[in-house]
């Protein structure tokens, strides 16, 4: 039968009374019971280092970790933009499908009177199509000596290889254009009487690559127009220099 009291104080369910039984017990129980107490001025200077010391601070040695330094972050954040950016350009050519680029280049219908360009890739002037002109039915008896000024002065002036001398026609491939107008092909006719003098004058020959000026679809003669060679080819180039 349970033992009833008066007083304030009455035991749990672990027979303890509430509340110095407990306290007595927890006492016996702390590993620090008989320490002295801590000076209090040892506490304060303890707490103040603590307060005071320098969290980031590393130790001074050898074997410390090196801090990664301003450079090193850069170098990071220039690698990630770069990953990035090629990220975003394999993004941009999946979303572009299969839908051609836009060209750059000419078009049809530009390319179809652009100069055109040798087999080295470079332009000779000419344009497309086919230029004629026409030799002097007669040859002067007394010419001019050629001279620059006279070639530089003609409406058309390139140089060219003879690809075909059939009849009254001689036909020569452009290779370069100094002035004027000139198709990538130039067909010179002549009447009959007048070819065989234009021939021996210029000295055409099938792949023979001459100098040829005109004016007024006129091929010039008397020594302003031959082959590629000496004397004439000196006087070609202060006409047009390069």
């Amino acid at each position: 039968m349970t033992e009833h009291h008066d007083d304030d104080t009455h035991t749990d369910r672990h027979g303890f009374d509430t509340d110095d039984e407990l306290r007595a017990l927890l006492r016996t129980a702390d590993p620090a019971r008989t320490l002295a107490p801590a000076d209090q001025a040892a506490v304060s200077e303890l707490l103040e280092d603590i307060m005071s010391t320098d969290l980031d601070a590393r130790p001074d040695t050898a074997e410390a970790t090196p801090r990664r330094g301003r450079t090193t972050w850069l170098v990071a954040a220039a690698a990630a933009t770069v990953i990035a950016g090629a990220a975003g350009l394999a993004l941009s050519a999946l979303d572009s499908g299969s839908d051609p680029a836009p060209s750059a280049g000419p078009s049809v219908e530009s390319s179809a009177t652009a100069p055109s360009a040798d087999a080295g890739g470079a332009t000779n002037g000419a344009t497309a199509g086919t230029t004629e002109l026409t030799a002097p039915t007669t040859t002067p008896g007394r010419c001019a000596a050629p001279s620059a000024p006279f070639i530089a002065a003609q409406q058309q002036a390139f140089e060219g290889t003879v690809t075909a001398i059939e009849g009254d026609r001689v036909t020569l491939q452009t290779s370069e254009v100094f002035t004027g107008e000139v198709g990538q092909t130039v067909v010179v006719d002549a009447p009959a009487a007048a070819m065989q003098s234009l021939i021996q004058s210029t000295q055409f020959e099938v792949g023979g690559t001459y100098l040829v000026s005109a004016t007024d679809g006129q091929v010039a003669v008397c020594g302003f127009s031959g082959r590629a060679d000496g004397e004439l080819q000196g006087i070609y180039d202060q006409a047009f220099p390069r």
